[in-house]
């Protein structure tokens, strides 16, 4: 005789739906617009999480009081939705990001311009000029400090996320690798100064290679 299933049973359709709807929901969470291949494999994983969903509310729709079951139903969908729905809310159109973050480096390369910079080779100072460019050096970190972290609290581009992480990425490495090159300076330690100035400008080099890739046109100078 089939009749109204067991705590446990219960339970257990229950957990399913559930842990089946966040997954599903923790995809679309992290989700930041990749390639039309990335999309479509997005898609489909958000949509075989509701059908998932679906057939495990389905049983309990049959099994459970009808009052009950509809609810869980209902809860496991939103579940479902309500993340993706963040997650798309949560982005950017692409051309707004790279406009905001071009202002942002528009705003910070206006008062590092304002700083005097020192008259020498900065890949190859003397150890005389040491003092000069820890005092250019300690003026300029805060600023590329300050803009690094306005483009990262910016919201992901809705394509090209990742790219844009690298950029961020690589703009840290290359503002760490400066802090370390006016510490160096400071301490008039010139070999040190020389390799923690190699380090800035490959890193450098890869953030402006980054950022002309997303088509910033400020960032990437």
């Amino acid at each position: 005789m089939k009749g109204k299933p067991s705590p446990m049973r219960t339970r257990i359709i229950l957990s399913t739906a559930l842990t089946t709807a966040a997954a599903a929901g923790a995809g679309a969470a992290t989700y930041h617009g990749h390639k039309p291949l990335a999309d479509i494999a997005f898609a489909v994983f958000v949509v075989s999480g509701a059908v998932a969903v679906s057939v495990a509310g389905a049983k309990l729709v049959r099994r459970v009081r009808p009052g009950t079951s509809v609810f869980c139903l209902v809860l496991a969908v939103f579940a479902v939705l309500i993340p993706a729905a963040t997650a798309a809310a949560s982005t950017l159109p692409k051309a707004k990001w790279v406009a905001k973050a071009d202002a942002a480096c528009r705003t910070i390369d206006a008062r590092v311009a304002a700083i005097p910079q020192p008259k020498i080779n900065p890949a190859q100072p003397q150890r005389s000029d040491l003092p000069k460019v820890a005092a250019y050096l300690t003026r300029l970190s805060p600023l590329l400090a300050t803009e690094i972290a306005r483009i990262a609290a910016l919201p992901d581009p809705a394509t090209d996320a990742a790219l844009s992480h690298a950029f961020i990425r690589n703009a840290r490495a290359s503002l760490a690798a400066e802090r370390a090159s006016a510490a160096a300076a400071q301490r008039s330690d010139l070999s040190a100064y020389k390799a923690s100035f190699v380090r800035d400008n490959h890193y450098g080099t890869q953030a402006s290679t980054t950022a002309k890739r997303l088509g910033l046109r400020v960032c990437g100078q």
